[in-house]
């Protein structure tokens, strides 16, 4: 199966579903420099997903994560059925509104690629960590999903990612990335 995202774009832009066509083993393996390991074409489904701002268990979600913090509250949990565990937080959080943590997309302001794992500064304190990087072939450009704190998220906060080499300047954008 072939999806592409949008009318008119190179088959660069193509994520392959199932079986490899033919098509995707003539695709050239441009730079794929991302968290991702295994075969260019599953590289290749793990740069759409980050590309999508979609999380994954063992990357953006894992047992020490709620839904609303990685934007599945509305279409993962229902709200009206019965007793289940878990149910009064995830109740409370829809009630009053924020959780303290939400899954963002992130830009590189330098053309460095972080790492998955790096962490978000603001004026000096951690507030965020990324949790999945990769080069953009949609955008050309490096991009990464991670977590923020809310008090990072206003408008304006000079955001840092630390890493190994020192702190680089990062932006945040909406999800799902359109650059």
């Amino acid at each position: 199966v072939v999806v592409q995202p949008g009318r008119g774009e190179s088959c660069q832009n193509m994520v392959f579903v199932g079986e490899a066509h033919p098509l995707a083993r003539s695709i050239p393996d441009m730079d794929m420099r991302t968290t991702a390991e295994g075969s260019p074409r599953e590289r290749r489904g793990e740069v759409a997903r980050i590309e999508a701002g979609i999380p994954r268990f063992g990357a953006e979600m894992d047992e020490n994560v709620l839904p609303q913090e990685c934007g599945l509250g509305e279409t993962a949990v229902s709200y009206q059925k019965g007793c289940y565990i878990g149910q009064e937080v995830l109740n409370r959080i829809h009630s009053f509104g924020h959780v303290n943590r939400e899954l963002r997309g992130f830009v590189p302001v330098v053309d460095a690629l972080p790492a998955k794992g790096d962490k978000i500064l603001c004026q000096g304190k951690e507030v965020g960590q990324l949790t999945s990087v990769t080069r953009s072939l949609k955008y050309g450009r490096n991009i990464a999903l991670g977590y923020l704190r809310r008090e990072a998220m206003q408008a304006g906060a000079e955001l840092f990612v630390q890493s190994p080499a020192g702190l680089d300047p990062i932006k945040t954008v909406a999800l799902p990335f359109a650059l």
